[in-house]
């Protein structure tokens, strides 16, 4: 394509800065919305919080990469199931400059948005390489207003997000280099080995990176075909994909054969593993094939290549086991899945809520994702007038086809239709400026085509003039960091914090999206983690949340070591958890009785967080209280339940043995029994249970509030007091008994 952008390179480079800075700016300007009230840094979401924890564990083991967390999926723990590079990076680099947590969180902090300004460069750049250097300049100024690539780079999100553009655009950029000199008959030194290193590169940044070999495999392949269908040579482009994938699979056999993390051995699709050197291998192998040359004797070579992989598959060890893994790859993108369904960015984007939002959309892409499809046609055509011979189109074609398409069964891929739509706008720009150049003249054609592209972005304005207003919810900024400082300030500290390779001494269940939050900022190990169902303790904490057998809960946590039950606001979540509880019993990794119907106020959940463990009538049918969970801490801020009256955002619980007390009355009598607590957020509430004397007229209750001292922060107001009939009883517990499970007996009173 005619470049459109001539003119002075001091001025287009001076442009480029201004629009760098835009992206950065954008993405920075709402950065006093993360700071907590005293100023400290805060991160968006439990990602940014995982990274940060294995950025220290990577500065306190430097230059070893951390192999094993215990205080991660407690108390199995959780080895390297992720690519490590993009987090030892900034472990060297800080080290570098005799850095600390506090730099860590500096550099974290401000992160995103400073990738995003070199990231704009590296657009100018492929749009340059594709279509010219003015589709380049508009693609780079489209990039950094694209919403679906700022929402995962604001300041605060610390994550390997903002790095995959990166990732992908250096790959792209090598792919094209490479072939734009094979197609002048320019040397090639070398050129298979950088491109495979990009994509090792890649795979260690982001273990998704998978995608992007798949890109770079299929554009290629789509075009030896078409060299071949034109009659023209193939061998120079397919030696060229066989080495890079061999080299690619050469520099990634040390990490798995030396096990380099501890996780590298197997063979799985989720971790740089024996995985990602067969795929490489088998990259190369079908690069072998393609690039034969068809003779009589031969004629029937597919054939034969299929029978042998077939064999393959059926006989040589580990096989099978590839293929399982792929398929588990492919299922992350279009399968079912409750946990990964879930989580909000896993969505389709058409479906973010569950209901039909082509406005989000709009909003999110541009008009320009809609009329993606019709420059793929326009594209054709130019590849078509070129013979089929310019990889520039078919690469793109690829490249763009995937990432207009993945968005629409996950919304987490949005950044990377953002590149390939920003892309797609400059070759638009450019066609519309050359196509109305013979009519008004360069300069207004130009005007003109810069017109329709003000249009076409128009529907990005509404994001960006909310952009102001992005940052933490307060209950967030406020009662969960004040709740985290409580849990790591007034409970027994953990061993093993900073070398965590030995199970420390309790652990910490909640939903699995406060896990990171707990581990890094309270320092206590956690059950359920953003790994999912990737490591340990998904499923147990789904299944204790929506169980409904008080004993079948409490086994899961004896079971795994818990101590403190830290709750949120997720009642709208329980049929999402409850399905990923059943998930986990379906695929045997839990072992837990799920009672049908699934009754959401008569869950553990319920009981505890909105019913503080007492007992309560619902339904016609009464739920007993819970005797061995006591409310230690609980925010001053939260919501009010229709029923239960104001309930704060976030409660800890410990679980606790439980003191027993044993009086007597009359035989079938009624018995109730209740104790007045104040929480530290000024709430007055009333823990009450009531059971049925025997035959004998004894009656029993076990109860998980001391009389003589505070639970953590909830202090007794009086003493227990029992009724049965018209006799009436009191009982003092102190925190001894309770501990020791002792049976206290009641005392009548006067």
């Amino acid at each position: 394509m005619e470049e459109s952008g001539g003119g002075n390179r001091l001025i287009m480079c001076g442009s480029l800065i201004l629009c760098a800075l835009l992206a950065f700016l954008l993405r920075a300007l709402p950065w006093r919305n993360f700071l907590g009230a005293d100023g400290r840094y805060l991160f968006y979401g439990p990602d940014s919080y995982d990274h940060l924890r294995r950025i220290i564990l990577g500065m306190t083991e430097f230059p070893r990469i951390p192999s094993f967390d215990s205080y991660y999926g407690y108390p199995v723990g959780t080895g390297q199931i992720w690519s490590p590079l993009f987090d030892y990076l900034i472990s060297a680099c800080v080290l570098l400059f005799h850095g600390d947590a506090q730099m860590v969180h500096r550099v974290g902090f401000w992160l995103p948005p400073a990738l995003s300004f070199f990231t704009v460069f590296m657009v100018y750049a492929a749009g340059t390489r594709l279509f010219g250097r003015g589709a380049g300049f508009v693609a780079a100024c489209i990039f950094a207003l694209m919403p679906g690539h700022i929402i995962y780079s604001f300041v605060s999100e610390l994550d390997h997000h903002v790095a995959e553009p990166m990732v992908c655009l250096a790959l792209v950029l090598s792919l094209l280099k490479v072939v734009e000199r094979q197609q002048k008959r320019r040397a090639q030194s070398f050129s298979a080995l950088k491109t495979g290193g990009w994509m090792v590169f890649a795979i260690l940044i982001w273990r998704g990176s998978v995608i992007f070999w798949g890109v770079a495999f299929l554009a290629l392949a789509v075009q030896i075909v078409a060299d071949r269908l034109q009659g023209r040579a193939t061998d120079e482009l397919a030696n060229y994909g066989r080495n890079l994938c061999l080299f690619a699979a050469l520099l990634l056999t040390p990490v798995c054969a030396f096990n380099l993390w501890g996780t590298s051995k197997g063979m799985s699709f989720g971790i740089v593993s024996w995985f990602h050197v067969t795929m490489l291998v088998c990259f190369a192998g079908l690069f072998v094939l393609l690039g034969r040359k068809y003779t009589a004797k031969v004629g029937n070579w597919p054939l034969v290549a299929a029978v042998v992989v077939v064999i393959f598959a059926l006989v040589v060890p580990g096989t099978q086991r590839f293929v399982l893994e792929l398929l588990s790859g492919l299922a992350v993108i279009g399968g079912k899945d409750p946990w990964l369904d879930s989580i909000s960015e896993l969505r389709p984007m058409l479906f973010p809520e569950g209901k039909f939002a082509l406005w989000h959309v709009t909003e999110t892409l541009s008009f320009l994702y809609w009329l993606f499809p019709v420059l793929l046609v326009l594209l054709f055509a130019r590849w078509r007038r070129s013979g089929y011979g310019d990889f520039r189109f078919s690469l793109f074609m690829v490249w763009g086809s995937f990432f207009w398409l993945i968005p629409l069964f996950r919304e987490r891929y949005v950044h990377l239709a953002a590149l390939t739509t920003a892309l797609g706008g400059g070759f638009l720009f450019c066609l519309l400026a050359e196509r109305s150049a013979a009519t008004y003249g360069k300069g207004w054609a130009r005007c003109f085509a810069g017109v329709i592209m003000v249009i076409l972005l128009a529907p990005v304005a509404t994001f960006l003039w909310r952009i102001p207003e992005a940052g933490l919810p307060e209950y967030e900024k406020n009662d969960l960091m004040a709740a985290l400082t409580w849990l790591r300030e007034k409970t027994p500290a953990t061993s093993f914090y900073h070398t965590p390779y030995q199970r420390p001494e309790y652990g910490v269940l909640a939903d699995w999206e406060l896990g990171a939050y707990i581990d890094y900022l309270a320092r206590r190990p956690t059950v359920a983690t953003n790994f999912g169902w990737e490591t340990h303790g998904l499923f147990e904490s789904a299944a204790f949340l929506t169980s409904q057998d008080p004993r079948d809960a409490e086994k899961i946590l004896r079971h795994n070591g818990v101590r403190y039950v830290f709750l949120s606001q997720v009642a709208g979540n329980l049929p999402r958890l409850r399905a990923i509880a059943e998930f986990g019993v379906r695929k045997k990794n839990l072992h837990v009785s799920l009672p049908q119907p699934f009754k959401p106020l008569a869950t553990m959940y319920y009981r505890l967080y909105v019913q503080d463990g007492s007992a309560y009538r619902v339904g016609g049918s009464s739920e007993q209280a819970l005797g061995t969970y006591r409310l230690v801490y609980e925010s001053a801020n939260g919501s009010v339940d229709p029923v239960a009256g104001f309930v704060s955002h976030y409660k800890i619980f410990e679980l606790v043995p439980g003191a027993l007390l044993h009086g007597r009355g009359k035989a079938g009598e009624v018995v109730e029994i209740g104790l007045r607590l104040q929480s530290p957020a000024g709430r007055g509430f009333f823990y009450h249970d009531s059971t049925v004397a025997n035959s004998a007229g004894e009656f029993t209750f076990r109860v998980p509030y001391a009389t003589a001292s505070k639970s953590g922060e909830v202090q007794p107001v009086g003493t227990y007091r029992i009724k049965a009939g018209k006799s009436g009883f009191t009982a003092e517990v102190n925190d001894a008994d309770l501990l020791a499970g002792a049976v206290v007996p009641v005392k009548a009173s006067n």
